[in-house]
This record gives C-alpha cells, structure tokens and sequence, in this order.
C-alpha cells in the first residue's frame, strides 16, 4: 500500500506526463486543454484532502479528485485510441491504477464521514 506521499508524488507525475502528452499530442485544442486540466487537478485536490481539517472535507476533495481522473482516464483513452501520444496508453494505464486505488480510499473516507456526521449530530 503507497503511503499518502507517494500517492501524492504519483499524482503529480501524472500531472506532468499528462500535460506532455496533451501539449504533443495530435488532437484538437479542447481535448488537449480538458486532459491538461483533469490530469494536473487530481494531485491539487489530493493534497487539499490531506490537509482538510475534517473527515467531511478529506471525503469531499478525495471524491473531486476521484472524479477528475476519471475524466482523465477518458481523455486519454481517447487518445490512445487516436494514436495522438506514444505516452498515452502507458499513461491511461497508469490512470486505471490510480481510479482503484482512489475508489478504495473514497469509500473509507466516504464511511468516516458518515461516523463523524452522526457523532456531531
């Protein structure tokens, strides 16, 4: 199991392949700018998680950034498909990993907000 630093320092090697490949690839200008865009905001999102001063917020931005590779994940399943990218079907790969790893996390975080909701109430 990584640890949160180097799901962290996973996310943003995504980051940085992801926006290579967006800025190399043969596609339009839109979907070079949403897979930039949804490939670097995960990491973002997934340190603010870390830092969030409760369990709600740590579930709320760990969902976004869940939410973010996924559309990541689409992205650059499109380009894979297109040939847009030699990097790209490694890193769409890469992206399936994260979406299980994320779907696991969110789910204990989505529980330990539930706990915390109801001991508040």
């Amino acid at each position: 199991m990584d640890t949160p630093q180097q799901i962290l320092d996973r996310l943003l090697s995504f980051g940085v392949r992801g926006t290579r490949v967006s800025r190399g690839a043969n596609q339009s200008e839109h979907a070079a700018a949403e897979l930039e865009r949804t490939a670097t905001y995960p990491a973002v999102n997934y340190a603010e998680a870390m830092q969030a001063e409760t369990r709600t917020a740590h579930y709320l931005r760990l969902k976004t950034a869940f939410h973010q590779l996924q559309q990541a994940s689409l992205w650059l399943k499109m380009a894979a498909e297109l040939n847009a990218h030699s990097d790209a079907p490694a890193l769409y790969a890469e992206s399936r990993e994260l979406l299980a790893m994320f779907a696991r996390n969110v789910r204990v975080a989505r529980a330990n907000s539930r706990r915390e909701k109801r001991r508040a109430s």
